[in-house]
């Protein structure tokens, strides 16, 4: 089973209003571009380091189920 966080959905909040956006973490890893629908600030989220934060918590999560695996042999 391959652990995938792309399609868990985040709230991101505008810096100039406060709306909340509503984003999967798939769609910022490729667009990492939001604009607010309510005052049209755009919203650049840092990519390379989501990327990076999101292989890390991915490999993490698969080694844990590894190991819970191996306690159930």
């Amino acid at each position: 089973m391959t652990f995938s966080l792309d399609s868990h959905i985040i709230e991101i909040p505008c810096e100039t209003c406060g709306q909340k956006l509503s984003e999967t973490i798939g769609r910022l890893k490729h667009d990492p571009e939001l604009t607010c629908p309510n005052c049209g600030t755009i919203i650049k989220i840092e990519a390379a380091g989501l990327r990076k934060g999101v292989s890390e918590a991915e490999k993490t999560m698969a080694d844990f189920e590894r190991d819970i695996k191996k306690l159930f042999k």
